[in-house]
């Protein structure tokens, strides 16, 4: 972790060249302070500070050593200096490429992020296919399972197209709690060329707290999904949220498994209009059955 103070500001960086995280924070008192750059091992200086009670925190750097005090509770952390620390993008000068609403993102994330295939032999699908045009549009598939979100937005935006990797789409979502009505979205270098996609929370503002999250995307052409959607059905049934969930929970505690970890259910659907009934039922050989 890349530790940066400024006259006002206490900036904490961290990344796995995938996924990268740059905090600001305001910081109180800078009596007698030199603004300056180190790194430290990021875990380390985590679980300490995670074990502070709710006080100051005082960082003091000392000859390679990073002091960190509050109350009675002390710590020194070796470090490094920070010359090697890759580099972060940065958006403080660079207008964002669209802003998209946080409910929006959010919802889209959380109904796409699940379907995507770890390891899979194309990596494109262990990502989350985003593009914005016409409408808003968050899509994922592992070959078994598939989420599409679309939405279309009031207002013209800059389109887009990008491949979100699974990691970064949840750390994405997770932003998404921030309470923030909008998020701005950044593509770095360029539209049409992007290598990484960053979101920011909070203020840029001197002396403000902000999180900013960047994403290196993931390169190659998401397949088309609308075609492995059925265009008519046969059947429709309406049935009650949370009733659907209850009932899925109750039989797949008894359903059979399969290699990939899902949980076979079957379905049943009979009778007519408003006396229609739907059946759910998980059977494991082994064990027993059940059925809601």
């Amino acid at each position: 972790m890349r530790l940066t103070t400024t006259n006002a500001t206490l900036e904490l960086a961290t990344t796995d060249l995938e996924v990268g995280y740059v905090v600001r924070l305001p910081v109180t008192d800078l009596t007698g302070a030199t603004p300056g750059t180190f790194t430290v091992p990021a875990r380390l200086l985590a679980e300490f500070v995670g074990t502070l009670p709710n006080q100051p925190v005082t960082l003091r750097m000392d000859r390679g050593i990073l002091r960190v005090e509050c109350g009675r509770a002390k710590a020194q952390i070796k470090g490094i200096e920070s010359d090697d620390f890759p580099q972060m993008p940065e958006v403080d000068s660079v207008e964002p490429t669209t802003e998209v609403d946080r409910d929006v993102l959010s919802m889209a994330l959380a109904l796409t992020v699940f379907t995507t295939a770890p390891g899979a032999d194309r990596p494109v699908l262990t990502g989350v296919h985003l593009a914005d045009g016409q409408s808003f549009v968050a899509e994922a598939s592992d070959g078994t399972r598939l989420g599409r979100y679309a939405m279309t937005l009031e207002g013209g935006v800059a389109t887009w197209d990008v491949i979100v990797p699974v990691e970064g789409a949840r750390e994405l979502l997770r932003l998404c709690e921030a309470d923030q009505a909008t998020i701005p979205l950044w593509l770095l270098p360029s539209t049409q060329n992007p290598a990484h996609l960053v979101a920011r929370i909070g203020s840029d503002e001197p002396g403000a707290s902000s999180t900013t999250l960047a994403i290196r995307l993931l390169a190659g052409q998401f397949p088309d999904l609308t075609r492995a959607i059925p265009q008519s059905t046969l059947t429709t049934v309406t049935a009650s949220r949370l009733a659907l969930i209850a009932a899925v929970r109750q039989c797949s505690i008894l359903a059979e498994q399969t290699a990939k970890g899902f949980r076979l259910v079957n379905v049943d659907v009979s009778g007519e209009g408003d006396s229609g009934l739907l059946m759910l039922r998980g059977i494991e050989k082994m064990t027993g059955e059940g059925a809601a």
